[in-house]
C-alpha cells in the first residue's frame, strides 16, 4: 500500500508514521524546496526506506497517471 501525502512541511509527521508501518510506502510532495531538504535529511537520519520527498507541484499531480508506476510521482 502506498500513501500520498501532500504538504509535508519539515516531514516529521510522516517520518513518524512511516517509522510506525514498514510495510508501507509514503510519498510526500511539497512546493517548498525549503521544507524538502530538512524532510529528506529527518529520513535519513532515521533510517527511513520507505519514505520519499519530492519537491513538485500540485496542480501538476493532475496530470499524471499514478495508478500505474510510482516512478511517475
Amino acid at each position: 500500500m502506498r500513501l500520498l501525502d501532500l504538504g509535508c512541511g519539515q516531514g516529521l509527521g510522516l517520518c513518524l508514521t512511516a517509522s510506525l508501518h514498514p510495510e508501507m510506502a509514503f510519498v510526500s510532495i511539497d512546493f517548498n524546496p525549503a521544507h524538502i531538504a530538512p524532510a529528506q535529511g529527518l529520513a535519513r537520519r532515521a533510517g527511513l526506506a520507505n519514505v520519499r520527498f519530492i519537491e513538485g507541484d500540485f496542480v501538476e499531480l493532475g496530470r499524471l497517471n499514478l495508478a500505474d508506476d510510482e516512478a511517475q510521482i
